[in-house]
C-alpha cells in the first residue's frame, strides 16, 4: 500500500459542529477564539482513525454524528456514531470494500499523528522517541559486542525496546563493576596492610632442617657410645681397686702364711721327728698354694695395669663437644622454622596481593564492558537505525538533541523535534494534527514551515486567536466560528 494524504474531510453533528467540509492543503491552521470548534475537527480525524463508543460525541439534538475522510489512493473512510454509543465503520477503496475496517485502519494511522506537542511531555518523551527508532536486541548481538555469554547476564525482558535492554543491561554491570571495584580496594588495602607488616625473610642456616636433624642423630649416637664408654672405664676402675684389694688381702694371707712357714721351721726342728713327715706335706701345700696366690697377685697386676692404661677425660671431652654441636643444630632446625614461618608469611601477603590484583583485573574488565556498552556499542545500534532527526542521541538514559537534553531545548528546536518524531511514527496516511499551536511564538512557528515545507505530509493547525503569517504555498486558514469554517 502506498502512502497516502487526506483530500477531503467532512464532519457533520460531531461536538459544536454542525457540517464541515475541508478540502486541506499541506499546512491548515484553524484559527478563531476559544470554543469555536477548533479542536473538534483534530478530535474528529482521531475519530475517524481510531473509533469511539461516546455517545457524547454527537452534536446535541442529532440522532448520529458521521465523519467521511478521503483519501489520495481512492481510500474512502465513514464512520458514524449514534447517540447510543453504537458506531458503524466502513471503508472502502475504489470499488472494493475492507472486510476488516478497523485492521485496516490501524495500518494506516498512527496515534502519534494526533498532536506531537504531547511528545515534548517528559513521562512520554523517552517513550515516544523510542518507538520512532525501533530497536530489537537479542542476548546473542549483546553477548557477541560486549565479549560476554549469556549465562552471565541477568534476567531481562528482550521484548521491550532495545535501549531499554541497553540500559538494564548497563545498570547491572555498572553495579557488578561498583562492586568489584570495592572488593578490590578492600583488597588492596588489606595487601598493603600486611605488606606493611612483613619483616624480611632471614638468610638461611648453612644446613637445611633435615641435614642437621641427620646430624643431630650421628652425634647422639656418638653420646651414647661414649658414656657406655666412659661406664666400662668407670666399671674397670672400680674392678681395679677391687682386685687391688683381694691382691693386698692376698699378700697379707701370703705373708702369714710366710710368718707361720717360719714358725714351723722352727717348731719343726724341734719336732722334726715326729712331725716332720706332718709339716713337710703341710709345707708342700702351703708353697702350692703360696705359688697359686703369687701367680694371681702377677695375673691381677697385669688386668690392673691394662684396666688403668685408658684415660676417660678425652671421651668427656669429646662427649661435652657433642652437646654443644647439638645445640647449634638444633638452633640451627629453630631457625630453619623461622625462615620457614616468614616465607609463608611472605607466600600469603603474595597471594592476598593476587587477589586483589585480580578483582582489580575483574573490575577493569567490567569497566572495559560498562564503556563499551555505554560507549561504541550503543552507538553502533543507535547508527544502525535511521534516527528521526539529525543529531539525535540517547546518552545515560536520555535523548539528547546535538549535545542538549530535550527538556532543556528552545521551543523551535523541541518541535522540529516534536515533528521529526510524529514523522517518524506515520503510517501509510500522512497526516499530523496540531493542537495548541498558539504555544509556540513566531520564530518556532518559522521553523515548523521552513521544517515541513515539502515533506509530504499534511498538517492541521489548531491555534488560539490570528493566523501566523508564514505560509507555505497550498496552505490554508480556517478560521471556526459557532462550529462552521469561515473562509
Amino acid at each position: 500500500m502506498e502512502n497516502a494524504t487526506i483530500v477531503r474531510l467532512r464532519i457533520k453533528n460531531f461536538l459544536g459542529i454542525s457540517d464541515v467540509e475541508i478540502k486541506p492543503g499541506q499546512i491548515n491552521q484553524i484559527v478563531g477564539p476559544n470554543n469555536q470548534g477548533k479542536t473538534s475537527i483534530l478530535r474528529a480525524l482521531g475519530v475517524a482513525a481510531e473509533g469511539s463508543t461516546d455517545g457524547g460525541v454527537v452534536r446535541r439534538g442529532a440522532e448520529a454524528a458521521e465523519i467521511l475522510v478521503d483519501l489520495s489512493d481512492e481510500t474512502v473512510i465513514r464512520r458514524r456514531i449514534s447517540a447510543a454509543g453504537k458506531q458503524s465503520t466502513t471503508v472502502s477503496r475504489g470499488q472494493f470494500e475492507v472486510k476488516s475496517p478497523q485492521a485496516f485502519l490501524d495500518a494506516l494511522f498512527d496515534r502519534a499523528a494526533f498532536n506531537p506537542l504531547d511528545l515534548l511531555d517528559p513521562k512520554k518523551r523517552n517513550e515516544a522517541i523510542m518507538q520512532a527508532i525501533p530497536i530489537v536486541v537479542t542476548p546473542d548481538l549483546l553477548a557477541e559486542k560486549i565479549h560476554m555469554t549469556r549465562d552471565e547476564f541477568p534476567p531481562m525482558d528482550y521484548s521491550q525496546h532495545g535501549l531499554k535492554v541497553i540500559d538494564a543491561l548497563h545498570r547491572y554491570l555498572y553495579q557488578r563493576r561498583a562492586e568489584a571495584n570495592k572488593v578490590a580496594a578492600e583488597k588492596a588495602q588489606r595487601y598493603d596492610v600486611k605488606n606493611s607488616e612483613l619483616p624480611p625473610v632471614p638468610a638461611p642456616p648453612e644446613l637445611s632442617p633435615d641435614e642437621a636433624r641427620s646430624r643431630i642423630e650421628q652425634l647422639k649416637f656418638r653420646k651414647d657410645q661414649l658414656a657406655k664408654r666412659v661406664d666400662l672405664i668407670g666399671d674397670r676402675a672400680k674392678r681395679h681397686e677391687k682386685l687391688v684389694s683381694e691382691i693386698e688381702t692376698k699378700s697379707m694371707t701370703v705373708t702369714a702364711l710366710t710368718k707361720e712357714e717360719d714358725s714351723l721351721d722352727v717348731e719343726m726342728e724341734k719336732r722334726l721327728a715326729e712331725v716332720r713327715s706332718n709339716f713337710a706335706t703341710r709345707k708342700s701345700v702351703i708353697a702350692g698354694r703360696k705359688s697359686e696366690l703369687t701367680q694371681m697377685m702377677g695375673e691381677l697386676r697385669e688386668e690392673a695395669a691394662a684396666i688403668t692404661q685408658e684415660d676417660p677425660a678425652p671421651l668427656l671431652q669429646e662427649n661435652a663437644s657433642c652437646s654443644v654441636e647439638i645445640q647449634r643444630l638444633e638452633g640451627v632446625i629453630k631457625d630453619s622454622e623461622t625462615v620457614k614461618a616468614v616465607q609463608a608469611q611472605h607466600q600469603t601477603v603474595r597471594e592476598i596481593g593476587q587477589e586483589a590484583d585480580a578483582a582489580k583485573a575483574f573490575a577493569d574488565v567490567l569497566t572495559a564492558k560498562v564503556n563499551l556498552l555505554a560507549g561504541p556499542v550503543k552507538q553502533e545500534i543507535l547508527g544502525s537505525v535511521e534516527m528521526p532527526i539529525d543529531g539525535l542521541t540517547y546518552l545515560d538514559g536520555e535523548f539528547l538533541l546535538d549535545g542538549v537534553r530535550v527538556e532543556n531545548l528552545s521551543s523551535s528546536r523541541a518541535l522540529r523535534l516534536a515533528i521529526a518524531i510524529a514523522r517518524k511514527h506515520a503510517k501509510k496516511v500522512k497526516v499530523i494534527c496540531i493542537d495548541g499551536a498558539e504555544a509556540l511564538d513566531a520564530e518556532a512557528w518559522a521553523t515548523f514551515v521552513e521544517e515541513t515545507r515539502g515533506d509530504g505530509f499534511t498538517y492541521f493547525v489548531t491555534r488560539v486567536g490570528e493566523a501566523f503569517a508564514a505560509q507555505n504555498p497550498g496552505d490554508k486558514v480556517l478560521t471556526m466560528r459557532n462550529g462552521e469554517v469561515r473562509h
